[in-house]
């Protein structure tokens, strides 16, 4: 036997998983876990979802293990060349304009690949293949986060094969390839810096993207693709609502002041949007990247000149949550304020945040080492 259908354990109330076994190249059966959303779920959509999962994992297995590869089956060359499937995977992506930044991401693995191996089959990507990979990048200076990224898209095109059939389930190379990762901390700056930064006299590009970073905080982090399309016309009466153009969640935000003062400064000025980016709106989500790199830059400058540490405009996420918590909001709220549509990611914006609370924390209980 090659594998074992998937089944459910449940034996924790608190932690069902699906499992199954799948035979590794060196005949040995290897088993498999897999949690998905399951504990994040209750009830009747609890055993339904694992229940889609387990149908879902068994259909995979069965397509993996039919006999595809067999003598005397015509196959088509061009689907040998691994570079065909990810040319597919690619076309795909920029088909949809709403998955620009990911086809971005893809083509830019894409191309990377091929110059490291300008000649790639499906069957050539094993795991020595996949070892050798991440020896270069890392050599080559990229980073272990970045290296991760690279091999879960490369993952992402694998797994296309194997549910097409033309990579054997239990050859998969990603079954016993593990992706690693490491801990970053996330960029964010403090009200005083805020209050600096508010505070500091600037003038041109610098002044405008000050402002829009300030206009993002004190509207709980909202991202500059969404500060791009503001329009003056969202400003009535204590509060402004909009839908996020990313996450698709309608958001209603009151008013503060120091976000009226912003308002009131830009509102007169021409035209329907509020801050004036130069987006070529034919051809949104690849002008918006490149003003978003240009305003960092000029956000970068502002910092420099109010002599607080340099950001970009994602880090006013960062900041108003850290900001919010030590506040005293409560992780419900402020996953609304954010906008997120789970509290887990919202906890992923706290992390640095907890990690100085528990140091404060022991500080306070036991006292700082005393110097000698």
């Amino acid at each position: 036997m090659e594998y074992t259908f998937a089944t459910l354990n449940k034996k924790n109330s608190k932690d069902w998983f699906v499992y199954y076994s799948v035979r590794n190249s060196k005949g040995k059966l290897m088993p498999f876990k897999r949690r998905g959303d399951i504990n994040k779920l209750t009830g009747q959509e609890r055993k339904d979802y694992a229940s889609a999962l387990i149908q879902d994992i068994n259909e995979d297995l069965k397509k993996g293990f039919l006999d595809v590869n067999k003598p005397g089956v015509i196959r088509d060359k061009k689907r040998d060349n691994f570079y065909w499937w990810f040319q597919e995977k690619l076309d795909a992506e920029k088909a949809k304009p709403e998955s620009f930044y990911n086809w971005r991401k893809l083509n830019t693995v894409y191309n990377k690949l091929i110059l490291l191996y300008p000649a790639l089959s499906i069957n050539e990507i094993d795991y020595k293949l996949l070892k050798d990979l991440e020896g270069k990048l890392l050599k080559g200076g990229d980073s272990v986060n970045y290296v991760s990224d690279t091999m879960d898209r490369i993952s992402s095109i694998i797994t296309i094969i194997v549910k097409s059939g033309d990579i054997l389930y239990h050859k998969n190379p990603f079954n016993s390839y593990k992706i690693k990762t490491t801990k970053t901390e996330r960029k964010r700056i403090t009200i005083e810096d805020i209050n600096k930064l508010s505070e500091k006299p600037l003038t041109g590009d610098d002044a405008l993207a000050r402002d829009m970073y300030l206009f993002s905080f004190y509207l709980g982090g909202m991202r500059f693709g969404d500060i791009c399309r503001v329009e003056k016309s969202w400003f009535k009466g204590d509060y402004t609502e909009y839908e996020m153009h990313k996450a698709k969640n309608d958001r209603r935000i009151k008013i503060v002041p120091q976000l009226a003062k912003i308002i009131a400064k830009y509102k007169d000025s021409e035209g329907n949007y509020l801050f004036e980016t130069k987006v070529k709106w034919e051809d949104e989500l690849k002008s918006i990247n490149s003003r978003n790199v240009y305003y960092n830059k000029h956000l970068k400058s502002a910092c420099r000149t109010a002599e607080i540490p340099e950001i970009t405009f994602h880090t006013s996420r960062h900041s108003f949550a850290d900001f919010a918590k030590s506040n005293a909001i409560d992780i419900h709220t402020l996953k609304d304020l954010l906008g997120h549509s789970k509290v887990q990611t919202t906890e992923i914006y706290m992390r640095s945040f907890y990690k100085e609370q528990t140091d404060s924390a022991m500080d306070t209980l036991f006292g700082k080492k005393e110097e000698k």
